[in-house]
Parts: structure tokens; sequence; C-alpha cells
């Protein structure tokens, strides 16, 4: 958001909690409803997209259920959407977000970016281009997204050193090739397959074997961070790079956690922190700020 502060969804417990710009969790802010199978109800919050200027907050739940809440209250106003197949949902600016879809094997829809404002009316559709998008990446499970404020759309793949960078409305794309980090271990020669793409057991396996592209997400309106989850050893470590240079400025920068959202100029960290075995685990933000 605008003054840094930032929503996050707590999947398991199927509520969404708000922070400040110090990663201090507002407890009454806390948006918690049902099972979610009523109207106003969501389960498994998947992304959340606050939009300032309409004063809505979009929560996309586990099994593509899209609705809005009012982002000052925190009061349920609308479903938007039903269903959303598989892929994310991303903040454009404030007044509306895009939905990028990649195509799982078997599905009849159409794969590309989906632009909604805020009432969940489609204002923008552009597919995605086919010949390696399909050949190469269809069985590779994306590990992150991100776009600009030109609508330039970033896609990190599995354990690739490669983005794909598909231009607003453009029918080719193009491979940026960005730097390796510090331990990185190379992907399997063999993709992914069908059967392992639907057994967590066997995906957990695949991707515990190699480096890859956690997330992505752009900073201001020039920068990029890459978000890389090591092998050898364990490790996060981030990088941030000049989209109009195309260079790394910083590189290797280990973080305790993961990367939760970014703000105008600050990186949220969730950190789980160990307790004795009579206490709960506790959980906290740590926010970096950038500054270039």
């Amino acid at each position: 958001m605008n003054d840094d502060s930032f929503w996050l969804g707590d999947y398991n417990a199927s509520s969404v909690r708000f922070f400040d710009s110090d990663g201090n969790n507002i407890s009454d802010k806390t948006i918690s409803y049902g099972s979610g199978q009523g109207p106003g109800e969501f389960q498994n919050p998947r992304y959340i997209i606050p939009l300032e200027d309409q004063n809505r907050l979009i929560i996309t739940c586990k099994f593509g259920k899209t609705i809005s809440f009012d982002l000052s209250t925190g009061k349920f106003k609308e479903k938007l959407i039903n269903f959303l197949p598989f892929g994310a949902s991303l903040k454009f600016n404030e007044n509306s977000f895009a939905f990028i879809w990649a195509k799982n094997p078997g599905s009849s829809y159409k794969e590309g970016v989906f632009f909604f404002n805020a009432k969940g009316d489609i204002t923008e559709f552009w597919e995605a281009p086919q010949p390696r998008w399909q050949k190469e990446y269809i069985y590779d499970v994306p590990r992150g997204y991100a776009i600009d404020a030109n609508k330039n759309i970033y896609i990190g793949h599995g354990g690739r050193h490669e983005i794909m960078v598909l231009e607003h409305k453009n029918a080719e794309y193009k491979i940026w090739n960005i730097k390796l980090p510090r331990g990185y271990e190379p992907p399997p020669k063999k993709n992914l397959s069908r059967d392992a793409m639907i057994h967590s057991e066997k995906l957990n396996a695949y991707f515990n074997g190699f480096s890859f592209i956690d997330n992505l997400f752009t900073i201001s309106e020039h920068y990029l961070l890459v978000v890389w989850n090591n092998r050898k050893p364990l490790s996060i470590s981030l990088d941030i790079y000049d989209l109009r240079k195309k260079e790394r400025i910083i590189g290797n920068f280990k973080i305790p956690g993961h990367v939760v959202g970014v703000g105008v100029n600050s990186i949220f960290v969730h950190e789980l922190v160990e307790n004795d075995d009579f206490e709960e685990d506790e959980t906290r933000i740590i926010v970096y700020e950038f500054s270039r």
C-alpha cells in the first residue's frame, strides 16, 4: 500500500491480517469469515490485493473464488468471480488487478492475462504466446509472477535462471537471463511429470532437489525483486534488478524467512521463531528498507 502497510493471508487459518509499516499486526483489522461456502466467506486465501482508490480489498482463495471487502471497515461487499483457474492474481494499480493464467495439462481455458476492475469486470485480455510457453514451460511449475507499471509481465519458472517477459499486448516474448545465486543447484533434466503435479509428496520431492525462483515482486516502478530458494546450503536469498538497465544491483542477500510482500520502499519477510516445548512458536514480520 502507499504507506508501506500491507495485508497478509494466513492460509491455514483462513484469515487475512493487517500489518503496519513497522511489521506490527493490527489484530482488530483481521478478516476471517466462515468455512468458505457462504457469499462473504473464504477458505485458504492465496492472493490479497488492496485497491485504495476504490476502498476495496480483493481476496482470491484456494479454489479461485474472488470476493471483495471494504478496505476501511473489513465488511464484506460482494462476490466478484466464482472461479479462476490455476494462476496468480496481482495488483496492477489502485483501481485494478490482473490474473495471469498458466495452463494446466488438459484444461480448456485460454492462457493469457486478464485485467479486472474493482467490480470484477474484465477490462482487457491478451493471449499468451504459444510456442515456447507450451513446449518448454507447460509441465514446469511457475514459481513467481510480477507486473510493472507498463503492464509487462515477468514469469520465473522452476529452477531456470531466466525470466520470461511478456510485453503488453505483444504476441512475442523475451527471455531475460539472470544471474545465479550462490549455492545454486540445477534442476533435473527431465521435466516434472503429470503424475507428480497432482501428488504433493512427489511434488515436494521434486522441488527439494534443486534451487528455484520462489517469487518475484516489483518495487516502485523500476526494480524487480527475485527471491531464490537455495539447496546447498538451505537458504532464501534476494536479488534486486534495475528494470531499466536489466542489471543486478543487489545480489545474494540472505534473509531468515520468506518474502510475503513489498511496499513502496520496503520488503516484508515472515520469520518463524521457534520457542521451547511449552510455548507456541512465534511469527513475526521483519521489515527491510530498500533505497537506491
